[in-house]
């Protein structure tokens, strides 16, 4: 009767160990897959915040254009063709990345 009893206990014990396996790794996936979330947030963040520089350099660009009488040769309120954008702006569209 004792020996049933221990073996089932075994049995019990080895289901449990094998429970608490099934956790550990689901813990890690949990994990990792935060991290994962966690990187892609920061990029995001990282994309939004040059796209928002992009976006005030251009301003202050064209605000200093505007002030200064430099048109570049382009009439007021008519966009730039790229082949007419002063270099430092095409340099940053070159370096800031794709705006998503």
């Amino acid at each position: 009767l004792v020996e049933t009893q221990m073996k089932k206990l075994e049995i019990k014990l080895r289901h449990f160990e094998e429970l608490e396996y099934i956790m550990d790794k689901e813990r890690e996936a949990l994990e990792y897959q935060r991290q994962q979330l966690i990187q892609e947030r920061q990029q995001f963040h990282l994309e939004q915040l040059r796209a928002a520089e992009f976006r005030a350099r251009t301003a202050a660009q064209q605000q200093l254009n505007k002030e200064s009488g430099v048109g570049g040769g382009v009439p007021v309120g008519q966009p730039a063709s790229p082949g007419q954008q002063p270099q430092a702006q095409q340099a940053m569209l070159a370096t800031s990345g794709p705006l998503q």
